[in-house]
């Protein structure tokens, strides 16, 4: 004969035991959502004033280095879609070499409103309360097929917390005299903005 007590408990441990599977059942099928973040970078060499233009094959390699050098692997580096850059390339290329004042004005009028637009779609996705990942998914390879990238790139972009824009500064070449040495001086680097999202 099993006392009452003890039949009172196991009721207990049965009703919890159903409330826990039931949780891991609707956490099983609604995963938390995790992105890795990412930094993108427009794959690109910009030319401040006055600056010697390096020839297609060492202006390649110059940006491989830059950004070989600069990866951690806590994140994600992506070239920004060509769509994103075309404007930024076109003016770019209009103007030659810019000053690293004006280098600004130009993400400003090309890349960043291409960006915002990117970004936006997450208020979106809030606004139309888009909850499960099909219902996300779906909506971005929507948005991603009108703006004529991949629903990757614009993944990407979306999970971007950085940007970079490698320029370069300097460049000279001296030969010396016996014409047997050849003297390099290059200055360059990175122009760094934070892609801050929200409201």
């Amino acid at each position: 004969m099993i006392n009452k007590p003890f039949q009172n408990r196991m009721k207990m441990i049965i009703i919890l035991l159903a409330i826990f599977l039931t949780n891991s059942i609707v956490t099983i099928a609604q995963p938390t959502r995790y992105a890795r973040k990412s930094i993108a970078y427009i794959d690109a060499l910009l030319y401040s004033q006055q600056t010697n233009f390096l020839d297609k094959e060492d202006e390649n390699y110059y940006l491989r280095k830059i950004h070989d050098g600069i990866r951690l692997a806590r994140f994600d580096y992506n070239t920004l879609p060509d769509k994103v850059q075309a404007n930024f390339k076109k003016d770019m290329q209009k103007k030659g070499d810019i000053s690293e004042e004006k280098i600004t004005q130009l993400l400003e009028r090309t890349i960043v409103p291409e960006i915002i637009k990117i970004l936006d779609l997450e208020k979106e996705i809030r606004a139309k309360n888009l909850i499960t990942e099909s219902q996300r998914n779906s909506f971005i390879a929507l948005k991603a097929k009108e703006m004529g990238i991949t629903a990757t790139q614009l993944e990407q972009v979306m999970n971007s917390s950085f940007l970079y824009v490698p320029f370069l500064s300097k460049y000279k070449t001296k030969k010396d005299k016996d014409k047997k040495t050849l003297s390099v001086s290059l200055a360059g680097g990175l122009i760094w903005y934070q892609v801050v999202t929200g409201d």
